[in-house]
C-alpha cells in the first residue's frame, strides 16, 4: 500500500488537498514530505481516531502521522475529542455533523407505536458486527426475554438477513428484516439501540429520534453530545449485556409522561441535524480555513 501510496504521490499537482480517510491519506503525505508547501484538510470518517483499542506504538506513528495534518473536519464532537488525543489540541478543526436523508418533516409526523419492540441498524454486519455491538444487542435481548417474552427485536440494514440466532433462547422473537425503509420500523419501535464500541456519528440514532423513539446508546457514540443532554440514562457507560438490558427494562418503568417529555426533547435536539445546518458548519470552516491562510 505504501509503495501504491509513494507512486500515486508524484501524479497528484502541488497544492492543497481535501482527503477523506487514511488511504486517500497516505499519497498527500508523501506529497507534503517531496513538498513542504503542500497544504491538506481531513474530514474524519469513523474510525480513523478511534485510539482506545490501538497499541501505544501504533498510536504513536499515526500522532506523527496526524500532526503533518494543517486542518481537521471531525463529524461529531466525540471525533473531536480523539482527534485532540493524537494532535495535542494542537491542531486547528471544526466540527461538521452529517444529517440523515430521510426526510425529516416525514419523521417528525412519525406516532411510535404502542408495543414492546427495539430497532437496531446496522449494515453489512459480518463486517461491522464487532464495531457496532452486535453481540451485545443479541445477549442483552436474551436477558430481556427472560423478563418479558413479549418483548421484539428487530434487525434493519443489508446482511442483516443472513444472521444466524439459531444459538439464542429469544430467536423467536429476533426478526432478520435486511435492507428496509428505516421510516415504518419507526412507526413500530420504541427504542432504538447502539452499543457500539464506536460509532462516529450514527444516523440512525438521529433519525430513531426525529421519529420518536428513545435511543440506548454507548458512551463512544458521536450521537451522545445531543441524547446525553436531554437523559443521561440513555448514554451507558459499561459495554455489557446486563446493563443496557436493566437500562431498556428501566425505560419501560418511565410514566407515559415522562416518555413524551424525553421524545418529546430528543426530537427538538435531533431536528438541528439538516442539510442547511451541515452546510452552515461547512461554509463557517472553510472560512476559518481560509482565516489561517492554508487556502487562499
Amino acid at each position: 500500500m505504501l509503495l501504491k501510496s509513494l507512486y500515486y504521490s508524484f501524479a497528484l499537482p502541488r497544492g492543497c488537498f481535501l482527503v477523506e480517510g487514511g488511504l486517500c491519506l497516505w499519497p498527500v503525505l508523501f506529497k507534503k514530505m517531496l513538498y513542504h508547501d503542500t497544504k491538506i484538510i481531513m474530514m474524519i470518517p469513523e474510525p480513523a481516531f478511534n485510539w482506545r483499542n490501538r497499541s501505544a506504538f501504533k498510536n504513536s506513528i499515526l500522532r506523527f502521522l496526524f500532526n503533518e495534518v494543517d486542518y481537521f473536519i471531525p463529524i461529531s464532537t466525540l471525533v473531536a475529542e480523539d482527534l485532540n488525543f493524537y494532535t495535542r489540541e494542537k491542531k486547528p478543526f471544526s466540527i461538521v455533523h452529517h444529517f440523515p436523508t430521510v426526510d425529516i418533516h416525514t419523521l417528525l409526523k412519525i406516532q411510535p407505536g404502542q408495543g414492546k419492540n427495539i430497532l437496531f441498524v446496522i449494515n453489512r454486519p459480518q463486517e461491522t458486527g464487532v464495531t457496532k455491538g452486535l453481540d451485545i444487542v443479541f445477549k442483552s435481548f436474551d436477558l430481556i426475554y427472560r423478563v418479558d417474552p413479549q418483548f421484539q427485536l428487530y434487525l434493519i440494514g443489508s446482511g442483516t438477513e443472513d444472521l444466524d440466532v439459531s444459538g439464542f433462547a429469544s430467536r423467536q422473537n429476533i426478526h432478520l428484516e435486511g435492507y428496509r425503509d428505516i421510516i415504518d420500523y419507526c412507526k413500530r419501535c420504541q427504542i432504538v439501540i447502539a452499543p457500539a464500541r464506536y460509532d462516529a456519528f450514527p444516523l440512525a440514532i438521529v433519525e430513531g429520534c426525529l421519529a420518536g423513539q428513545i435511543p440506548l446508546i454507548s458512551d463512544i457514540t458521536g450521537a451522545k453530545e445531543f441524547v446525553g443532554q436531554v437523559n443521561s440514562r440513555l448514554v451507558v457507560e459499561e459495554l455489557n449485556p446486563t446493563a443496557y438490558a436493566e437500562r431498556v427494562m428501566e425505560i419501560y418503568s418511565w410514566s407515559i409522561q415522562e416518555r413524551r417529555a424525553v421524545t418529546d426533547a430528543l426530537r427538538q435536539k435531533a431536528s438541528i441535524f439538516t442539510r442547511d445546518h451541515a452546510k452552515s458548519e461547512l461554509e463557517k470552516a472553510f472560512q476559518d480555513i481560509k482565516s489561517r491562510g492554508i487556502i487562499s
